[in-house]
C-alpha cells in the first residue's frame, strides 16, 4: 500500500532487499514466527493465591491433593487468568476503535489454548469454544474451587460398603476356623 498523509506505507516482507532483512531479523527476530505468537501465552504468570489455596486444601481425612493435581490445577487457573487478561486487552482495543461487537474472539482464544505447550501447562481445559466461555464464566463466580472434582477423595466407586466388608470378613473368617478346627 502506498504512504500518504497519516496512513504509513506497507510492504511485503519478501520484496525487500536481503540488506534490510538482515536489519529487521537483528532487531525482531524472524517476522514469520512473530505473527505466530500465542496471544493466550503472552499473558500466562504465576498466580501464588492459586498454589496456596491447592497445597492448603485438603479432602476426606485431612488428606492433602497429590502433587500431579495441584500441577493440573494450577495451570487450570493460569490459563483462565490469562484468557481474562486477553478479553480485557481486546474489549479496550475494540472501545478506543468504537467497535462493540468482540466478533469470534472465543474461537480465537480456544484455538490458542489448544496450542499451548501441554508439558508447560498441563491443563484439562475444553476444547470447544463455547464450552471454554462457559467455563471461564464459571471461573469467574466460584474461583479456584471450581477445578477440584467434587468426587475427589469419596468412596462413590467402591463397589462395597463399610458394613459389607466386614460381614465378609466376618463370613470368612469363620469359615477359615471351621476348616482349621476340623
Amino acid at each position: 500500500r502506498r504512504a500518504c498523509r497519516n496512513r504509513p506505507a506497507l510492504v511485503a516482507y519478501e520484496s525487500l532487499p536481503e540488506r534490510f532483512k538482515s536489519v529487521i531479523e537483528e532487531k525482531i527476530g524472524n517476522p514469520y514466527k512473530k505473527v505466530e505468537e500465542n496471544e493466550v501465552l503472552k499473558y500466562m504468570k504465576e498466580v501464588p493465591a492459586a498454589l496456596k489455596f491447592y497445597r492448603e486444601y485438603r479432602y476426606g481425612e485431612d488428606k492433602p491433593l497429590p502433587s500431579e493435581t495441584i500441577r493440573e490445577y494450577y495451570a487450570d487457573v493460569q490459563v483462565m487468568t490469562a484468557i481474562g487478561e486477553v478479553l480485557a486487552t481486546r474489549k479496550a482495543n475494540r472501545a478506543k476503535l468504537g467497535r462493540k461487537n468482540m466478533g469470534d474472539v472465543w474461537k480465537k482464544i480456544t484455538e490458542a489454548v489448544s496450542k499451548l505447550p501441554r508439558n508447560r501447562y498441563p491443563h484439562k481445559l475444553p476444547e470447544n469454544d463455547r464450552r471454554l466461555k462457559e467455563r471461564f464464566q464459571d471461573y469467574q463466580r466460584e474461583g479456584f474451587g471450581l477445578f477440584i472434582h467434587k468426587g475427589f477423595g469419596n468412596s462413590n466407586t467402591e463397589k462395597l460398603n463399610d458394613q459389607v466388608k466386614l460381614w465378609i470378613l466376618a463370613r470368612w473368617a469363620n469359615n477359615i476356623d471351621r476348616i482349621t478346627t476340623e
